[in-house]
């Protein structure tokens, strides 16, 4: 695992959330410029219920300049 947050958003809006990686997970990021990860995100609904989806995207390395 790389990271893990927990928040909390109203329902029904959009929210950004920024991760901190762990020191293991960051260097790979600098030796590599690309990490490929999976996204994990849980929800619960207003009906009590525990949702979960997954996402496999890319985390590059920000450019400077």
């Amino acid at each position: 695992m790389f990271a893990r947050k927990t928040v909390s958003a109203p329902a029904g809006r959009d929210h950004s959330v920024k991760i901190r990686l762990n020191r293991s997970a960051y260097r790979t990021l600098v030796k590599k410029r690309r990490l490929r990860v999976v996204l994990e995100l849980q929800t619960r609904g207003s009906d009590g219920v525990l949702r979960r989806a997954a996402v496999r995207t890319t985390v590059a390395l920000a450019r400077h300049g």
